[in-house]
């Protein structure tokens, strides 16, 4: 058989796996074994697995050196019907084959399954309370983060039955978004959302709005039980400002995932307006110069003057709140503040730095953005 298997994608009927490139491969089912032998290559796309109410068994050697992509909890060539875990591009030797045992002939159920092992830091280490880890690239520190937020959220929801998290917007959060979003394993009908800041007076449809960043990236991809929007076309900030921390406060918040900005903010809080004792949770606040270039530089805003002034933003204590708090901040432009936060004084001068207090947050970077530590 030459070129893809591209069986039907409904996996209810006990398909074969969809694959995007050729590959050696054979399955074993109750009506006997069915192979199919491709020309072999080194790279493929193995989009959905179906398997048995009783689970699968991996027989390839190779394959079983990924114990993480797996079960972490299991041995490396059982995948419990339990498992859940992504699918990613991977290097498959020549001749390779690849074993399926199917519990039964009508499949019940389907899964993503990792044909690599989860991104490995270079190296880690701690800056005062805060766990640092640096990744060899950005694609691989936006995997890690996607698999690490998908396996916290998913133990909490099986924990507590529910869950309550704060996202953030910016270049640096898309990729992992994206692969937090493509993963599955969570059932985000118990999670309720929010997010950190919003210009003043712009409409949720504005190209630069956040509300509609996450609405596009986000909500609308996995129908949350709910999605808190910060209103910045409001007509008083104030009331906006209380009724989002009610909100907010409503319940525990058990994951904030944030960024660093290039003038060593988080959210909007700018060093000028960040106070590390805010005794607010949500406020109006005035944009630095520094803040809106990062906003042209991105793509945003097409001139420092067409940038709004003022925006809403969760403060520094509201963002510290949340039982874990997760910073990514890739890329050579955030060397500069990275090293501030790390290296620098705890102070508003560097708001990132306040991470630092925090026994409960872990930084991800690259080489890029650690290249001055």
């Amino acid at each position: 058989m030459q070129g893809c298997i591209d069986p039907c994608l409904n996996n209810s009927r006990g398909r074969l796996p969809v694959v995007r490139e050729p590959f050696q491969a054979k399955a074993k089912g109750p009506g006997g074994e069915v192979g199919h032998s491709c020309q072999p290559t080194k790279r493929a796309f193995l989009r959905e697995w179906a398997y048995g109410p009783a689970g699968f068994t991996w027989l390839c050697p190779w394959f079983q050196s990924a114990r993480s992509a797996i079960h972490p909890k299991e041995p490396a060539h059982l995948a419990p019907a339990s498992a859940v875990v992504s699918a990613s591009r991977i290097a498959i030797p020549d001749g390779f084959y690849l074993f399926l045992r199917l519990s039964k002939a009508q499949i019940s159920r389907s899964v993503h399954v990792a044909m690599s092992a989860p991104a490995i830091p270079v190296r880690s280490f701690k800056a005062d309370a805060l766990q640092v880890h640096v990744f060899s690239t950005q694609p691989q520190l936006a995997q890690y983060v996607a698999l690490y937020v998908r396996d916290y959220l998913a133990e909490t929801l099986a924990r507590q039955g529910s869950a309550a998290a704060i996202l953030a917007t910016g270049n640096s959060q898309i990729q992992f978004l994206k692969n937090l979003v493509e993963l599955g394993g969570i059932d985000w009908s118990r999670v309720t959302l929010f997010h950190m800041d919003e210009y003043l007076g712009i409409p949720g449809n504005h190209p630069s709005s956040f509300r509609r960043y996450m609405k596009e990236k986000v909500e609308s991809l996995v129908h949350p039980k709910a999605f808190h929007y910060l209103e910045g076309d409001c007509d008083l900030p104030h009331v906006e400002c209380a009724r989002y921390r009610s909100l907010l406060e409503a319940q525990t918040i058990d994951l904030c995932c944030l960024g660093v900005g290039e003038n060593g903010h988080l959210a909007f809080n700018d060093p000028h307006v960040a106070r590390l004792d805010d005794s607010e949770w949500v406020k109006l606040v005035r944009l630095d110069d520094a803040c809106k270039m990062q906003q042209v530089k991105e793509g945003h805003f097409p001139s420092l003057e067409s940038v709004p002034p003022y925006a809403l933003t969760l403060t520094l204590p509201a963002l510290m709140t949340a039982r874990k708090v997760v910073c990514v901040s890739p890329e050579k432009r955030k060397a500069k503040p990275v090293r501030e936060m790390l290296q620098g004084p705890i102070n508003s001068l560097c708001p990132a730095s306040v991470l630092r207090r925090n026994a409960s947050a872990v930084l991800l970077i690259d080489e890029d953005s650690a290249s001055l530590l």
